[in-house]
């Protein structure tokens, strides 16, 4: 037996025990008197803690908050790519690792030490699973490129994926812009016709409407001070579709000495969300437009640019042989010669923009997310049912909301945050599991296990709150 001489709820005179346990309770700190003062000092530490981390999620709850309101879409969207089942299941496993915490602590208080070990084995067992299926939701997340860089907007698969152009060519490497590193424009032009891609110019045209004509025109005339007129380009015609796709990427710097404009072209057209085959497309109906030459000073306004596809100068396109004259009274002179236009261009030639009616039939400015209460109430059904029909993945979806990935983003920010609060439970619930098995803990000392499972329960409780925002509320 150990005796220690006590005056009141001092302990006097020399504890006489290796490890600096008090009548066999537990190690007591030469700052505080009583084991009692110990653990209530503990406590209050733990708490306070455990405020700065309620701090921390709050700022990421009210960040959630501000995009919430202000791009509603992004989330109406987005969620559709999440599983709620999974999240379903980390909720009850969650709520069990509480259950079965909060026993341990149970157990400890009552010195069932055989307990003790079993609740925080089957705690830690939960925290295991919990993480496990994370991994899963991540694995899937990354596979489809459904993160919060630009890549969420482009295909899944490896950067440098083998692709098949729709003309049936052989397979080229089509590197994707998601890294921000963009092909050398000469080094594209020198790729083999045999590997050429082709775009479809129909689809161009109103993706050059909506990037392009701000600053080109609609036809390609250009717009005085914003962009060049592209009608009869030598620049555009001395580069090959991988060239010109490679230029659109890439943009150009107001200070580039190529400039002649003194204009920044933004990489893109500056619409980010432009995938490659798209940037085909673009470079498709601008072959085009580039086949009409800029109409001279003196010619009036009402006559028409014949496109030219080959032959001699003068000598019949594509479109009049398909089509007949493109005018009344329009004639070729000179002796025709054989077409070299490829399939693809014959078929987009009647695509010239010159056959356009001058006015679009709609606006070419998206929507606004939100409007006020009773506006257009027809409007937002309509674009509740097209959001709960989502394609398998966003980058096939014209219709994908702007600014689709900073709802990834936020769900791998907040999600992340709280996966690492999981593990750092996990390993102070593995160091209790440690000392439990060596029969460190009883009825008189079990405040590490209690103030682990504060800990514990604060992570538990902050996965009840992500849950609905991320997984349920559409």
């Amino acid at each position: 037996m150990i005796r220690v001489e006590e005056s009141g709820d001092r302990p006097q005179g020399v504890v006489a025990m290796t490890g600096g346990m008090i009548g066999g309770h537990g190690p007591l700190a030469h700052h505080f008197d009583t084991l009692d003062q110990q653990q209530d000092a503990g406590k209050l530490g733990m708490w306070l803690f455990l405020a700065t981390e309620v701090l921390l999620f709050a700022g990421l709850f009210c960040l959630y908050a501000v995009y919430r309101i202000t791009q509603p879409e992004i989330f109406r969207y987005g969620n559709h790519y999440l599983n709620p089942g999974w999240g379903a299941i980390n909720t009850v496993v969650l709520l069990l690792s509480s259950f079965t915490m909060a026993m341990a602590v149970w157990a400890a208080r009552c010195n069932q030490k055989r307990d003790l070990v079993l609740f925080l084995a089957l705690t830690l067992l939960c925290g295991v699973d919990f993480l496990g299926i994370k991994l899963i939701e991540y694995s899937h997340k990354f596979h489809d490129n459904l993160t919060w860089s630009a890549a969420a907007y482009a295909a899944p698969g490896p950067i440098f994926a083998a692709a098949t152009p729709p003309s049936g060519a052989s397979p080229v490497v089509a590197p994707e812009a998601a890294s921000g590193v963009l092909p050398d424009a000469a080094a594209a032009h020198s790729a083999s016709p045999a590997t050429a891609k082709t775009g479809d110019a129909t689809r161009g045209r109103s993706l050059f409407r909506n990037t392009c004509a701000a600053c080109h025109g609609l036809r390609g005339e250009g717009v005085s001070g914003q962009g060049k007129d592209m009608r009869g380009s030598e620049f555009i015609a001395k580069l090959d579709d991988a060239g010109l796709v490679a230029f659109i990427q890439r943009g150009r710097m107001p200070n580039d000495p190529a400039s002649t404009t003194g204009r920044m072209m933004p990489p893109r057209g500056g619409n980010m969300m432009l995938t490659e085959a798209e940037l085909f497309d673009i470079a498709a109906f601008v072959r085009q437009l580039t086949r009409n030459p800029a109409p001279s000073s003196g010619s009036g306004s009402a006559q028409k640019a014949t496109p030219v596809t080959g032959g001699t100068s003068g000598g019949p396109s594509a479109r009049d042989s398909a089509h007949g004259s493109v005018a009344a009274g329009t004639q070729a002179t000179g002796d025709a010669a054989p077409s070299t236009a490829s399939p693809a261009d014959s078929a987009a030639g009647a695509l010239s923009a010159d056959d356009e009616p001058p006015l679009i039939e709609r606006s070419i400015m998206p929507l606004a997310a939100e409007g006020p209460p009773g506006l257009r109430p027809e409007f937002f059904a309509a674009e509740a049912r097209r959001m709960d029909i989502v394609p398998p993945l966003p980058h096939g979806d014209p219709g994908r909301p702007a600014n689709l990935h900073l709802f990834f983003g936020l769900y791998f920010c907040m999600t992340g945050l709280h996966g690492l609060h999981v593990v750092a439970g996990m390993s102070v619930i593995a160091w209790l599991l440690a000392r439990s098995l060596r029969g460190e803990f009883n009825s008189e000392y079990y405040a590490p296990v209690d103030l682990g499972g504060l800990y514990w329960h604060l992570v538990d409780v902050i996965w009840i709150f992500l849950f609905p925002l991320l997984y349920l509320i559409h």
